[in-house]
Order: structure tokens, then C-alpha cells, then sequence
């Protein structure tokens, strides 16, 4: 290269520079407004796991790049114990790799224990029942020697796990029903005992009748008097004939 070549070089290199500086400053912002960056490579669709197991959906998010965390639990009656109801981000949403994911899952049903409330009056066992969180399911009625309207029984019985607000049916004294108290007079004080002890009454101490002229020891009197409708379990009070 002659002396005046090399001369023109050099008055002309800082132009150069300068012109492919900006070409290249020109490109970037060309390429910045007209091709945006549509997204981080790191950038991926969060899989859609709800529905999944528990353990299923930690390894598919973990395979996937993403953190699993479980969230809320609470009961659904419809989906088993431990699935996936919901998740944070939604599915297909685009998140960077090492994101958290927050997993909702199931508790399955809700099952609460029967109360005991043999012995309880019907309202007592309604409130006792509301209170676990159950329903009042058919109440039967029963003549029985429990007070009326005291709680005999439940179905199911207390102590089982049900669903809550299962129904639970319970049954229910009516009282000792009505028994016809049998003629016993003119009987033998033992055999009359005997009679109406099986048919559910109590039978006191006798009385004794001197002025009668029955046989000594049989029934000439009874309290209540025969063919009379009673409560069952009723005591009959006998009196017997028993000369000086």
C-alpha cells in the first residue's frame, strides 16, 4: 500500500466504525420492535395434573421442571381422599422452569361418629344429632316401660362413623301400653301372683281380709279391679282371705 492509500485509511476508519456501529444499534431495535421476544427459553406450559393423585401429579409436575406444593384440603364427597381438585397456576399457563405449582386436594368424605343418646327425650336427641352434624331420619314409636318419649334405641347405633348429615332414625318410648288387668279372685294367692307377674304387672304384700268366708288364702279382692285397662308393669295390690 502507497504512502497516500495508507493516508486515506486512516482519515477514513473512524467513519467506518462509526457507519457499522450504527448498523448493527439500527438492527437490534429493527429486531427488537419488529421480531419481539415472544418468551424466556426457560418458559414452559404448566401440565395439567387436577384430577390426578396426589403423588401422580407431584412427579409429573417435578418431571416437567415445576415445584409441587400442596394447598388447601377439604372435603369433597364425590372425589376420593388425596386427588387433585384444583391447581395455582392453571393448567397450560406459561410459567419458567422451577416455578411453584400449589396443589388443592381432597379429604375425601366427611364422616363424623353417631352420639349415644339412648336414654335422652326425643328433643334432646335431635339437638345432640344437629350438633354432630347429622340428620333426624325416621323416629318409630314403641310401647315400652321407658317413660314416654324417651330415646330406646338408634339405627345406626352410637359409636359407628356415617357420612355427615346422614339421616339417623331413632326409636322412641310410647310408655307401658294398656294391659286388661286379669280376674283373679277366688284364686290361690301364689297362683294369682305368678299370673300377673308374667303378664308384666307388680304384685305387693297382700292384704288380709278377716271377715270373709273364703278358703283362708285365696283372692277376694283386687286393686286395680279385673277387666281394667292399665299401664303395663302396673303393680296390682291382692287381698287375701285369712279367718282368726
Amino acid at each position: 500500500m502507497n504512502e497516500r492509500l495508507r493516508t486515506l485509511w486512516k482519515q477514513g476508519a473512524p467513519f467506518l466504525a462509526a457507519g457499522g456501529s450504527g448498523f448493527v444499534i439500527a438492527y437490534a431495535i429493527v429486531g427488537l420492535f419488529i421480531f419481539p421476544n415472544t418468551g424466556k427459553p426457560t418458559d414452559i406450559p404448566v401440565p395439567n395434573v387436577t384430577g390426578l393423585p396426589l403423588e401422580e401429579a407431584r412427579r409429573t409436575l417435578t418431571d416437567s421442571g415445576f415445584v409441587p406444593q400442596r394447598g388447601e384440603q377439604r372435603y369433597e364427597s364425590t372425589v376420593p381422599a388425596g386427588t387433585v381438585l384444583g391447581q395455582s397456576p392453571a393448567p397450560q399457563s406459561i410459567h419458567a422452569r422451577g416455578a411453584r405449582i400449589v396443589l388443592d386436594v381432597s379429604r375425601g368424605e366427611r364422616t363424623v361418629e353417631v352420639p349415644t343418646v339412648t336414654g335422652l327425650t326425643q328433643q334432646q336427641a335431635e339437638i345432640t344429632l344437629t350438633n354432630a352434624a347429622l340428620d333426624i331420619g325416621e323416629v318409630v314409636v314403641m310401647d315400652s316401660p321407658s317413660p314416654r318419649g324417651t330415646v330406646l334405641q338408634s339405627f345406626p347405633t352410637a359409636g359407628v362413623r356415617v357420612p355427615a348429615a346422614s339421616a339417623i332414625s331413632i326409636t322412641v318410648s310410647a310408655g307401658p301400653g294398656l294391659v286388661t288387668v286379669p280376674d283373679v279372685i277366688g284364686e290361690k294367692y301364689a297362683e294369682a301372683r305368678t299370673m300377673l307377674e308374667q303378664l308384666g304387672f307388680q304384685v305387693g304384700p297382700a292384704l288380709e281380709d278377716t271377715t270373709s268366708n273364703a278358703p283362708p288364702g285365696t283372692i277376694v279382692a283386687q286393686d286395680p279391679p279385673p277387666t281394667r285397662a292399665v299401664a303395663g308393669g302396673s303393680a296390682v295390690t291382692l287381698t287375701v282371705a285369712n279367718k282368726p
